[in-house]
């Protein structure tokens, strides 16, 4: 597990803490070893040897969630696991979770970034009055509330068509082959936006 508030000890450095941690999991030197692979890929590697009471919160939480890796579990907890980093640590986090999940763990995530969550699950839940008023794959969500429509960007112009019936639009067919033609997307709802809904439903 890795809380939004780091579990550390701020006297020991970032290595004996990870140290500590796995001694109390009786992992082993190859378990360790993961752990310290993604201090490295989150730029920790070089601030290991420094007492975590020096650490900035962003590198409080990056070692935080280091320390949830040192037994190498198959099942990882993660409470708002990007709070306190600036964008670029927060692709590169994403990317470390995502590979997490290739690898094979099963991951558990709570978050109010509705971005992270988007891009990390499989299914998402929205909890709501402390009730669970959604559980499904992100981007059936976003369908289920957006506009069923699709939308062309031209360099003059923004037009929206209805998804049925697309494939005998002639206006639709034109634009395609239109030298102006900017983009195509569907009107899909973001997930903020999918949340108030989810959220406003009684």
């Amino acid at each position: 597990m890795a809380f939004e508030t780091p579990a550390l000890y701020e006297k020991l450095s970032g290595e004996e803490n990870l140290r500590f941690f796995a001694a109390l999991q009786d992992a082993d030197g190859e378990s360790l070893k993961v752990a310290f692979q993604a201090a490295a890929d989150l730029g920790l590697e070089g601030d290991l040897s420094k007492p975590v009471g020096a650490y900035s919160k962003g590198m409080k939480v990056r070692l935080n969630y280091c320390r949830a890796l040192v037994h190498n579990p198959r099942l990882l907890f993660l409470d708002e696991p990007g709070a306190g980093l600036d964008p670029l640590l927060q692709v590169r986090l994403r990317e470390h979770i995502l590979r997490q999940k290739e690898s094979g763990r099963t991951i558990i995530l709570t978050t109010h970034n509705m971005e992270l969550a988007e891009k990390l699950c499989d299914r998402l839940g929205i909890i709501s009055s402390g009730k669970l008023k959604a559980l499904e794959n992100p981007d059936v969500l976003k369908a289920a509330y957006g506009e069923q429509l699709l939308e062309i960007r031209t360099s003059s112009a923004i037009e929206k068509f209805p998804l049925d019936g697309l494939a005998s639009n002639a206006r639709f067919l034109g634009l395609l082959e239109s030298p102006d033609l900017r983009s195509v997307r569907t009107l899909d709802a973001s997930m903020e936006q999918v949340f108030i809904a989810v959220s406003d439903e009684q």
